[in-house]
Parts: structure tokens; sequence; C-alpha cells
């Protein structure tokens, strides 16, 4: 895969917008979701007929799966969020009024089914840290 931005351009890219008043960072986020849920509507064979499952970890790259899921839902497609942590990005599922009862926490216990469609938003390019615990 050959990136479009290195991650450099991408922040840069980013705080710019931010700055120069183009979108603020809640409207880039959801941007983000809006695509990644239209890109499924157009590239997935029979969107309506499978079902699409977004890991979202914390950061800004779990909240564009989780907006990617609300959209999903939005859009009529089968979606569930599965997500890394319990209290992660709670300040996006209440802004998006996700109802708590559907969204699962991962255990060892969960079941990754080979007919889903997977959609990894636990780390984006901001990654700074070591990967530890599940």
């Amino acid at each position: 895969m050959k990136p479009i931005l290195t991650q450099k351009q991408s922040f840069s890219l980013d705080k710019k917008t931010i700055e120069l008043g183009y979108l603020e960072e809640s409207q880039l986020l959801d941007n983000v979701g809006k695509k990644i849920a239209q890109f499924i509507l157009e590239e997935v064979k029979n969107p309506f007929n499978n079902k699409i499952v977004v890991v979202a970890g914390p950061g800004n790259n779990g909240a564009d799966g989780i907006i990617a899921y609300y959209y999903l839902l939005e859009y009529g497609i089968t979606a569930e969020l599965l997500l890394c942590e319990k209290n992660i990005n709670k300040k996006i599922i209440s802004s998006y009024s996700l109802d708590k009862k559907l969204i699962n926490i991962y255990s060892n216990s969960y079941i990754f089914e080979s007919d889903n469609y997977y959609i990894d938003s636990i780390f984006g390019i901001g990654l700074q840290r070591d990967v530890t615990g599940i």
C-alpha cells in the first residue's frame, strides 16, 4: 500500500484546517466516519446482506470508527460496534446518541465470524506508545 500523505503531512493538514477555521475537529472526524461508511456502501458487494463489525480503540481513529458505525446504521446496514475498552470515546458515543446497550466490549470470549466484514479503527497514525493489553 502506498500512502497518500506521510504521518507528518496528515497531522499538519488537520492542524491547518482547524487553525484556519475551515472545519472544526468534530467536523473532520464526522467526515472521515461518513466516508468510511460510504466506502462500504460503494465497495462491498451486497452491503445490506452482510454484517459490518467496527472494532474501535481509543483516540481519533477509534472515534472515526464509532462515527462510521453510526452512519452504517443510518444507511440501513447491519453493523456492530466492538470497543477494545469499556470507557473509550464516551463523548463521541453520547454526541451521536448511540444506544449503549447495543455496544459490545471485547473479551477473550468474543468470536470473530469469518463471514463478517471488519473495520479496524484501533490504532491510527498517531500511536506513540507500546501496544499492550488485549
